[in-house]
């Protein structure tokens, strides 16, 4: 029996400029697709030695507690699970990077333009810093948990599943982008910075200057529009109590927008806020493995 187990994913920053170039910071979660294969015999029975059957089949059962449309990967991690499974029942003996590839193939066929950041972190694992510099050049590093002074714990607030997908909101930005593109572009420019100021502001440990990278992006991410009103007054009631917040992936601007992503020094002034709101967290651990298969048929 094979088992192939494929993490979702959070975007801590960057999401929405890393699909123009700009490098986004990820992590894998410990949410995830798990998929056994196992080999019957075609009356059911397991083979065995002292059997020969004239025909074998494949059985796969799947299950997945990702949480489907809200920003954590879910597609990227069915994309990389699909690879795997591909890879073993037709013994392609294809490396971890080959199934990246296909899962961003895969990817593409259900957002039509993604960074390949999702997929790619849920293959690797850990945290994720990325960047594509082209369709055929992807750049990422993993980043030792142990290198960074301040592991956060956020809190991720589910503000509801978005009227739009993610393609028509990746869609809305290259439209803006289209239509003003010195506007967006300034706003993509600002977005690194704050990418890197939310890595720098891990690596030495400062919590300041991380709460204020996750203030400065979720605004570029309002003047991006893809921020519904009732997240943004959702994000401004956690800043009056001395946090911050962002969107964390393509967001949404009819109605939900989708995981929002809290940060406070004191995390639970938060989970007391969320609660009279009478909305869901989600309790996840960052920077967990990739792909990981185990076993043979």
């Amino acid at each position: 029996m094979i088992t192939i187990t494929t993490p979702a994913k959070i975007i801590i920053h960057g999401e929405h400029s890393v699909v123009y170039g700009k490098p986004a910071l990820l992590a894998a979660i410990d949410k995830k697709i798990t998929i056994t294969l196992k080999t019957i015999t075609t009356d059911n029975k397991p083979p065995s030695s002292t059997t020969t059957p004239s025909l074998f089949q494949i059985q796969l059962t799947a299950k997945s507690d990702i949480p489907i449309g809200i920003g954590l990967g879910s597609s990227a991690a069915l994309s990389v699970s699909t690879s795997a499974v591909l890879n073993k029942a037709f013994n392609l003996n294809l490396s971890k990077s080959q199934i990246n590839d296909i899962a961003y193939l895969l990817e593409k066929n259900y957002h039509q333009d993604p960074s390949g950041a999702d997929n790619t972190t849920s293959t690797y694992g850990g945290f994720l810093w990325y960047q594509k510099i082209a369709d055929y050049l992807k750049l990422f590093k993993t980043i030792d948990p142990k290198s960074l002074k301040l592991i956060p714990q956020f809190v991720i607030i589910n503000t509801g599943t978005p009227a739009e997908s993610t393609a028509q909101m990746v869609f809305s930005v290259k439209k803006l982008k289209n239509n003003r593109p010195k506007y967006t572009q300034k706003i993509l420019n600002d977005q690194e910075i704050q990418t890197k100021k939310c890595l720098h502001a891990l690596k030495i440990g400062n919590p300041n200057l991380l709460s204020q990278s996750i203030y400065l992006g979720q605004k570029n991410l309002e003047k991006l529009g893809v921020v519904s009103d009732k997240t943004k007054m959702l994000v401004k009631a956690i800043e009056l109590l001395g946090g911050a917040a962002k969107i964390s992936g393509a967001g949404g601007k009819k109605t939900n927008s989708g995981i929002l992503l809290a940060y406070h020094k004191n995390p639970d002034l938060i989970y007391d806020f969320v609660k009279t709101q009478k909305l869901k967290t989600i309790k996840t651990t960052l920077a967990t493995p990739g792909l990981t298969i185990k076993g043979e048929l």
